[in-house]
């Protein structure tokens, strides 16, 4: 079974595939890229198929990993630089593994080069779920069950981000979070910071905790400095699991169990999107789903929109289900209405 994500920027398509390589007893990373057909010292064309020649349309492909299991979660791409951020169980050449599961971040050119790769963790469990990067360098986010180096556990699983310069030299991290389990999905930049947003079953400094388990989003500026944190949630179970920004406010997508204040629970589990401002002041909530089980995994927005995407069991008004768990898109205008 294989998992995708595609990020287009600055005119380069990546596509990243996770997969089971058969015959092997790693888990690894396939990177490709769409575009003009490019020569990689450290990458691999696709052989001609069935179909043609695949290289007309994918120039290069990476495939990388260790000895033992190794997961891509996350890619990002500025310019002509690609990072893909995971987890590993085991070492990468040149690196150290700090314990059973590390978290990795890794730096191609535009022809598939490797310029680097940082592999970073505590003591057990540490993985790399979201990642994000501008003109000044990389930003991953994720979680450790135990204190990164020069951070402080707050107990359970903490959720953390850390900074790398384009060159690779770590400029920052922020370990954060509370006595249970915290996890950060989600990561997005903007000209003067970036935003982070996960979930959490405790109480952030400053926060009340909603419910079972609450969303949460927080704001850094681009030196790692806390500017806002804002925990949310019904009395139920929900987390955020999408960030999208338009540069003047933040765009949070996640599930819930229950009802958000003025909303309607639609039965099961429901997707969310909430509006914030870039000080942190909510402008709006929006609850969808059907009787069944909703969530969202995707959440982007331009000057006049706001767009979500996911997968139902249900069937939304006005539409058939197609069969067992279906896509959805919804789309919002800037205030929150529906279009």
């Amino acid at each position: 079974m294989k998992r995708g994500l595609q990020i287009v920027a600055s005119g380069l398509v990546v596509l990243a595939f996770i997969g089971v390589i058969f015959g092997r007893d790693s888990r690894d990373l396939q990177v490709t890229t769409a575009g003009a057909v490019v020569t990689s010292p450290s990458c691999g064309t696709f052989p001609a198929g069935r179909h043609g020649t695949p290289a007309a349309i994918f120039p290069w492909i990476c495939e990388f990993g260790t000895n033992s299991s190794d997961f891509g979660n996350a890619v990002a791409v500025v310019g002509s630089e690609i990072y893909v951020a995971g987890s590993t169980i085991g070492t990468f050449p040149g690196e150290t593994n700090a314990g059973y599961i590390d978290a990795y971040v890794r730096k191609y050119d535009a022809v598939g080069t490797v310029t680097w790769t940082r592999q970073f963790g505590a003591s057990w469990i540490d993985e790399a779920l979201a990642v994000a990067a501008d003109s000044s360098g990389v930003y991953v986010a994720g979680y450790t069950d135990h204190a990164l180096p020069g951070q402080s556990s707050a107990g359970g699983t903490d959720a953390f981000v850390r900074k790398y310069d384009a060159s690779g030299v770590e400029a920052w991290t922020q370990q954060f979070g509370t006595p249970g389990t915290d996890v950060a999905n989600a990561l997005v930049v903007d000209p003067s910071g970036l935003y982070v947003a996960g979930a959490t079953d405790g109480t952030l400094p400053g926060q009340t905790n909603g419910g079972v388990g609450d969303a949460f989003v927080r704001r850094y500026d681009s030196s790692g400095a806390e500017l806002w944190t804002r925990q949310f949630g019904t009395s139920m179970d929900d987390g955020a699991v999408s960030l999208a920004t338009d540069e003047s406010s933040v765009l949070v997508a996640g599930y819930t169990f229950g009802t958000f204040p003025g909303q309607t629970n639609h039965g099961s589990r429901d997707a969310f999107v909430r509006k914030y401002d870039d000080s942190g002041l909510e402008m709006w909530t929006r609850q969808v789903g059907t009787p069944a089980d909703d969530l969202p995994y995707g959440v982007a927005a331009n000057a006049s929109a706001v767009y979500v995407a996911g997968y139902t069991y249900g069937a939304f008004p006005g539409h058939t289900n197609e069969g067992d768990r279906d896509a959805f898109l919804q789309s919002f205008n800037a205030t929150g209405g529906e279009r």
